[in-house]
């Protein structure tokens, strides 16, 4: 995703100026991140995705779509997030990419959620703790 984001120019730059460094050095390491590469040097990676999909051979064109969802920036407006009135739980990873500012701002505009912070993940929690976001799951449904 970060490639992408570099590649088309889809940066803050007045923000990156202000509050980076090493940005130069980022951009560099960006630019080995290509299908072959991922092919050749992320095998593990690309081998466990494959052996989850049903479209196994559609691995690139997954990864370009998946890079296109997150470059999309979604906005629900609050009067959306007030609208919502069923049992809600919202999980972030304590590393994650989503900030911890906007689900607590999820958390306090819907009704009947809860909000769950979990330790030493990021958004990947299902594959770096799946006993954790389980047993969350399971506790979720029995209410």
């Amino acid at each position: 995703m970060m490639k992408v984001i570099v590649d088309e120019n889809l940066l803050d730059n007045e923000y990156i100026a202000i509050r980076t460094e090493g940005f130069e050095e980022f951009r560099k390491i960006l630019e080995k991140y290509t299908p072959e590469y991922v092919e050749k040097e992320m095998k593990e990676q690309l081998t466990e995705y494959q052996s989850k999909s049903p479209q196994k051979d559609k691995w690139k064109k997954f990864v370009n779509d998946i890079q296109k969802l997150w470059m999309t920036k979604t906005i629900i407006p609050e009067e959306k997030l007030k609208l919502i009135t069923i049992p809600t739980t919202i999980v972030l990873g304590d590393h994650d990419g989503v900030a911890l500012e906007h689900g607590i701002q999820m958390f306090r505009l819907i009704n009947k959620s809860s909000f769950c912070v979990l330790p030493a993940t990021t958004h990947y929690v299902f594959n770096e703790r799946p006993e954790l976001i389980n047993k969350i799951a399971l506790e979720f449904f029995k209410k």
